[in-house]
């Protein structure tokens, strides 16, 4: 998949790659002051968001599988591979924000992710994540292969199925809301993850 990744960001492909910016992230996630100590962002995108965290927070890590992507913010965020996330100290972040990510994530990687999410939080920390869900009973998107859902978007879980492995890992969904993306059939749950 990192090759995949490396291709869409030296492509710059908009279709796959975020340009989302800081108010999206307050609106989507109902953050209530967009100022953090310690903020980790789990897929650069194109850099928009990273970049403008790095003015109002006093340390950014930047976490992406792509490292043309980390490249965009380098002197910036601290960069970090997605399969290096351990190298972020413990009870260190305030917030990690995860927007448009974990739908291009296996079941075994997500659950990582959020093992090490919330390692990093500080006891009173939030993990913003944001994950999709099918809108239909029978979605014939669920038929393809893995290869293929990862790089759509098309890896589906329910809110029950993240909340196990959220508790597994010793945290708890504190918060949680949703959006119907209808033109698409999909679900965005949207939640915030704490420390249990």
């Amino acid at each position: 998949m990192k090759e995949y990744w490396d291709k869409r960001h030296k492509e710059n492909s908009k279709w796959y790659l975020t340009g989302t910016h800081l108010s999206r992230y307050k609106g989507i996630f109902n953050i209530p002051e967009l100022k953090f100590g310690t903020v980790v962002e789990i897929g650069v995108g194109l850099g928009h968001a990273t970049k403008a965290l790095c003015g109002i927070s006093e340390k950014v890590y930047a976490v992406d599988i792509s490292s043309v992507a980390l490249k965009r913010v380098a002197g910036k965020a601290i960069a970090i591979k997605s399969s290096k996330m351990s190298n972020i100290p413990s009870a260190c972040a305030d917030a990690i924000i995860c927007h448009l990510v974990a739908q291009h994530m296996l079941d075994a990687t997500l659950d990582n992710q959020i093992r090490e999410a919330i390692r990093i939080l500080k006891p009173d920390g939030v993990f913003y994540l944001q994950f999709a869900e099918s809108m239909q009973e029978a979605d014939e998107r669920e038929t393809f292969s893995d290869e293929t859902k990862m790089q759509e978007g098309f890896m589906f879980r329910s809110l029950a199925t993240v909340a196990h492995m959220v508790m597994e890992h010793g945290g708890k969904i504190t918060q949680e809301g949703t959006v119907n993306i209808r033109k698409h059939f999909i679900r965005w749950h949207i939640v915030h993850i704490c420390k249990g």
